[in-house]
């Protein structure tokens, strides 16, 4: 039994064991001290059904089988990759969670006797292999550094005598010539030691669970270790990946023991199936049962990745090195110069180390991974783990997907407390086209060289070929072993904030994921208005032109009414010519952007692959002579873009002003509120659309700017680079200071976490410098992605108002595309 509490300093809900009834504790979110009441029959009942949000809940656990749009397996894969039969979902539930019936029910889904897993020749063989390259790496490494020590040290001892063969201002040269090797070896033996020292990254936030906390999860890991003949794990941790994994719990110090820890993410939990999920611990489980080849892997990810970091890592050293070169006379400089070369040749050295590591390990880890496969390939069955192979990709675009909510929902400055939900949000959102292209990915993907893990099309035929019936069997979803999943879901959420932002990172910037997702299907439904209000072809590119007011009543409602069904039959008849045209538009705007990008490119001296743009770059001329050639075809164009946009114009702009005629009013319950949004959002349209055409100055200058930062690695020294760069970075300033005096006097029409602020405060939030690179292009990228999703949702909301108007007038809004 359990006891739910909620925090009033936070608002965050969980439950704790009732053996803490009257006592104090500390919310695990904020740290404040609550006060826990006394367990209640109630309260116990209410942990086994009630859950906020409940239709939600719902939802994200049938996803959590099946995407809602997914192709259904067919065939043996029915049943095997943990999906329920028509009919079955309500016996299937009958077992609520938490319960002790389902504690039985889950632990009897065992049936049968596991097959071991014997380890083929070719593992041992590339276990040896392995073991003996990646020993050798390293030495080889310190044995360069003793080749350089040693070079050093015979310098200084033997070549004394050079430095009393020349007198007067010889003597000066052969001093510097005597003192050259030793600085230029110090400077090498620097370099190549400090890899050694380096600190490896901060690891994210962990969270661990208990035994009483997670009484299920901890009974059917154990039941799934006991099958598999593998070690139990001392610690379950969770966070907010798509992934789980076994490792050792304190790193070298637990190698030689079965001290191992399991990590799982919930947003891999709440997609998953409990056989599938299953299947995915059984994998990590035979990790654990290989030993010494997960000993192993483990040195072998080890070195990896401090080779990696040796060949590419560059810090303040490596910058001071930089620096010197750059500020001293080229008399003592060319020293450095020589250092400079030879860290360089060391670290191509290391290159080649590098990738031969790899490739040896990466043939190891996927032997590894192909005999982990087993596992869960004789443990949840040959079918389901095609089905889990597929659902792991599935969840993995959901995920993005997810990661681009957030970035949407921060642009009104809040972050929803519930990741993994919301990941399955957008399983249910991927489209059939989405999900063929998902297969056809699986269908066509080949393992490279230097992969640790096999693709998924070898692993599902290797699966398959196991034709495994699996001992464990259930349609239930995966989140029903955890007693506090949904609590657990949103903690996690909290550490991946905290591992992102920081400590500045509060409480309070999280809010309840419902209240985002009403407010994206709101916008959702928006989007969709404007596509039927333009018939599909509303564009960045080219500016609504609206009055920024609309004054009051028209003179003649029947009129204006008359008009505005004029203005959309001109829309009608105008849009075949506006498509193509606007198709010959879009074309010669990328070729205006590229021709911005060639043309720095060009005047810097650089030299550019013609392959890599679609418009002639022999020369700075070329690139400008395509830009004009592209403006002028844009030029020929607009006769047939504007007839079109003038008749879209005066059709929204006539319903809007239909909203305020009293006869409407009487039909629209909500007319006098719509009137204020219009009055509030007309004026911000106007200033947008009027900004339109500087924010593709903007774009382009800084799309230049980019193009010319990423070439200045390994020119450093080109003065003629740095002098075109700092060029562009001058106009991406004027453009960004233009475009905040013209947004300074215009209120941000919607609704902010931080409160009513300015255009200019909500797209450009931080200060910028005209000569600090890194901060131009935060804020410049920042204005690049806002002003269009604002333009798009203000003017969204207006054809949305606007087809409610044309409704309450008789006209069907069918008549446009859907």
């Amino acid at each position: 039994m359990s006891i739910a509490v909620n925090c009033e300093q936070c608002g965050v809900s969980f439950r704790v064991s009732d053996a803490m009834g009257g006592r104090r504790g500390k919310c695990p979110k904020c740290m404040t001290v609550i006060q826990v009441p006394q367990a209640s029959a109630p309260d116990v009942a209410a942990s086994k059904t009630a859950q906020p949000a409940a239709v939600q809940q719902a939802a994200v656990r049938s996803a959590a089988v099946v995407p809602a749009v997914a192709p259904p397996p067919k065939g043996p894969a029915a049943s095997a990759a943990g999906t329920p039969a028509a009919g079955s979902d309500a016996a299937a539930r009958v077992a609520a969670p938490g319960s002790p019936e389902l504690y039985r029910e889950v632990l009897a889904a065992f049936q049968g006797s596991f097959t071991s897993v014997p380890q083929p020749l070719l593992y041992r063989l590339g276990a040896l292999l392995v073991a003996v390259v990646m020993v050798l790496l390293p030495m080889i490494y310190i044995a360069l550094i003793g080749v350089v020590c040693y070079a050093v040290y015979y310098h200084t001892v033997n070549h004394t005598g050079m430095l009393g063969e020349a007198s007067g201002r010889g003597a000066a040269v052969v001093f510097l010539a005597y003192l050259a090797p030793l600085i230029v070896g110090s400077i090498l033996i620097l370099f190549m030691v400090k890899p050694l020292f380096a600190r490896s990254a901060a690891a994210g936030r962990q969270r661990s669970l208990t035994r009483d906390g997670e009484p299920l999860l901890f009974a059917f890991v154990d039941r799934l270790c006991e099958a598999v003949g593998a070690p139990k794990p001392r610690r379950i941790d969770v966070n907010c990946e798509v992934n789980a994994s076994a490792g050792f719990r304190r790193g070298w110090f637990s190698m030689f023991g079965n001290d191992l820890v399991l990590t799982v993410g919930m947003p891999l939990v709440a997609g998953l199936s409990m056989q599938q999920f299953a299947g995915v611990l059984a994998h990590e489980f035979g990790h654990f049962t290989q030993g010494a080849g997960m000993r192993l892997t483990y040195v072998i990810r080890v070195i990896s990745f401090w080779f990696t970091r040796v060949v590419y890592e560059r810090d303040e050293w490596d910058r001071w090195l930089a620096d010197s070169t750059n500020d001293l006379d080229l008399r003592i400089a060319w020293v450095l110069y020589l250092a400079k070369l030879f860290v360089w040749l060391t670290r191509k050295i290391l290159w080649v180390l590098m990738v031969i590591g790899h490739g040896v390990a990466g043939f190891m880890m996927r032997q590894m991974e192909f005999d982990a496969d087993r596992y869960e390939a004789r443990l949840a069955g040959s079918d389901a783990f095609a089905a889990t192979a597929r659902q792991l990709v599935v969840l993995n675009v959901a995920y993005q997907g997810a990661q681009q909510d957030l970035q949407s929902f921060m642009h009104d400055g809040r972050l929803g407390d519930d990741l993994p939900r919301l990941m399955m949000v957008n399983v249910g959102q991927l489209t059939p086209a989405v999900h063929e292209t998902i297969d056809s990915m699986i269908a066509e993907s080949k393992t490279g060289l230097l992969d640790t893990h096999p693709c998924d099309r070898e692993r599902i035929e290797m699966a398959r070929r196991e034709n495994a019936p699996g001992i464990f069997h259930s349609s239930r979803p995966a989140t029903d072993l955890f007693r506090h999943f949904e609590s657990l879901s949103k903690n996690v959420t909290w550490d991946f904030y905290r591992d992102v932002f920081g400590p500045q990172f509060k409480p309070e910037d999280m809010h309840p994921l419902d209240h985002l997702l009403a407010r994206q299907a709101k916008d959702q439904d928006v989007a969709k208005a404007l596509d039927r209000y333009f018939l599909g072809s509303f564009s960045m590119l080219r500016p609504i032109l609206l009055p920024a007011f609309a004054q009051g009543p028209p003179d003649s409602p029947r009129k204006t009414a008359e008009r505005l069904k004029e203005a959309r039959r001109r829309m009608t008849d105008a849009h075949p010519a506006y498509q193509q045209a606007y198709g010959v538009y879009d074309e010669s705007d990328t070729c205006i952007l590229q021709s911005a990008q060639a043309a720095a490119l060009l005047e810097s001296g650089l030299r550019i692959r013609s392959a890599d743009f679609a418009i002639p770059v022999g020369s700075p001329k070329q690139a400008i002579d395509a830009s004009d050639q592209a403006c002028a075809r844009q030029h020929r164009s607009k006769a047939d873009l504007e007839a079109f946009e003038k008749a879209a114009a005066e059709r929204l702009f006539a319903a809007l002003q239909l909203l305020h005629a009293p006869q409407l009013t009487a039909r629209l319950a909500e007319a006098p509120q719509l009137c204020e949004e219009v009055n509030d959002l007309l004026p911000v349209l106007s200033v947008l659309a009027r900004a339109l055409e500087d924010m593709l100055r903007l774009r382009n200058a800084h799309a230049a700017m980019f193009a010319l930062a990423t070439s200045l690695e390994g020119n450093e020294h080109n003065q003629s680079l740095i002098g075109v760069l700092r060029e562009h970075m001058q106009q991406v300033a004027a453009g960004l200071n233009d475009l905040q005096q013209q947004w300074l006097r215009a209120d941000y029409p919607f609704e902010h976490a931080k409160g009513p602020m300015s255009l200019e405060q909500y797209l450009i939030p931080k200060s910028f410098l005209a000569d600090d690179l890194g901060s131009l292009h935060e804020a410049a990228a920042e204005v690049l992605e806002k002003l269009p999703t604002l333009y798009v949702r203000v003017a969204g909301r207006l054809a949305t108002i606007a087809e409610q108007v044309e409704t309450a007038i008789g006209i069907d809004r069918r008549d446009g595309p859907e």
